[in-house]
């Protein structure tokens, strides 16, 4: 396995990447929309928002997608990256790409200087959960998230 980092100069495999995101959508019960979500990463990568990562298999076929933000964290004073989507798909589950794009996401902050991922997912989904915490990360038991939507 290997990942590939996709930047607005290198969008040859802005389809694949695309195709996984709207799977990752339908997951979170949304419509499938394959268009609207290649176009949502296009312009992410077109205006410098996110980082996008594919994970690629033996055959160089996009098995795993990951997106990170850039944030700050006001009271740690420092730098972080919001691991917003990771998905895999169906047929690779189980096969360790998820454990490897979480690996990649720490290495690529270690490089750029961030010393800290945050990440939500859904409290039905116990096999993130368990992967997240057997790679490190603390489930946060001390604050409460809100959110408002404004439509």
């Amino acid at each position: 396995m290997k990942t590939i980092k996709l930047t607005s100069d290198n969008l040859e495999l802005l389809d694949a990447a695309g195709f996984l995101f709207n799977e990752y959508r339908k997951f979170y019960n949304q419509e499938s929309d394959v268009k609207k979500s290649t176009s949502f990463l296009r312009d992410r990568l077109s205006n410098n928002e996110s980082e996008i990562f594919l994970c690629l298999d033996e055959q160089n076929q996009a098995v795993g997608f990951m997106q990170l933000y850039r944030s700050f964290s006001s009271v740690g004073l420092r730098k972080i990256y919001i691991l917003n989507d990771l998905y895999v798909d169906n047929n690779s589950r189980g096969k360790g790409v998820g454990r490897f794009l979480i690996r990649a996401a720490k290495k690529f902050a270690l490089e750029n200087q961030v010393t800290k991922i945050t990440l939500t997912t859904a409290k039905t989904n116990t096999a993130a959960q368990n992967l997240y915490e057997a790679e490190g990360y603390v489930r946060d038991n001390e604050y409460f998230v809100y959110s408002l939507e404004t439509k």
